[in-house]
């Protein structure tokens, strides 16, 4: 929660009062970032810049907002691609999107069942036990939370917001 901004009109009526206090709240929308189970990518590493050869393939777990970021913005290059549109500044569309095509962001909320996932890392040969959702004291929640604002975007939504960004 902001300490400095108002709570933008976009977030009125999606954002809990409870969170936002009257002011601005973030995330927005979220991606997946956990370094633990992140995204599966398959890679031949350049190691020779003046012949350009590489390594063998290799598949490699890749994660955090490093990469999340990018993928999100990607999303919406997509769309703004799509729709011919310059998307500009999105977020009232990315809320006005949420209210009237909840189906076509995905609501992060908490597992059914509490679960854990069982990590070694490749680097140092550190094992974790990561309990999902219990982590620290933010929490999913249905609807908007401030651990993943109002969901995690895909290329329908990101779609839909371009629509609503030049119709609505």
């Amino acid at each position: 929660m902001s300490a400095a901004f108002a709570q933008p009109a976009y977030q009125k009526g999606v954002v809990p009062n409870s969170l936002a206090h009257g002011k601005r709240v973030s995330p927005d929308v979220s991606s997946v970032a956990d370094p633990y189970t992140g995204y599966v990518v398959g890679i031949s590493s350049i190691n020779n810049n003046a012949t350009l050869s590489t390594d063998p393939f290799a598949i490699f777990t890749y994660g955090g907002t490093s990469l999340a970021c990018p993928l999100t913005a990607g999303q919406m290059a997509v769309a703004q691609q799509a729709s011919g549109k310059v998307l500009g500044f999105a977020n009232p569309a990315i809320y006005a999107t949420s209210r009237q095509q909840a189906r076509t962001v995905r609501d992060v909320v908490p597992p059914r069942t509490q679960q854990a996932l069982a990590f070694t890392s490749t680097s140092t040969g550190g094992k974790y036990l990561v309990s999902l959702n219990l982590d620290t004291s933010l929490t999913t929640a249905r609807g908007y939370d401030d651990v993943t604002g109002l969901g995690s975007m895909n290329y329908q939504f990101a779609l839909a917001v371009a629509q609503q960004r030049h119709h609505g």
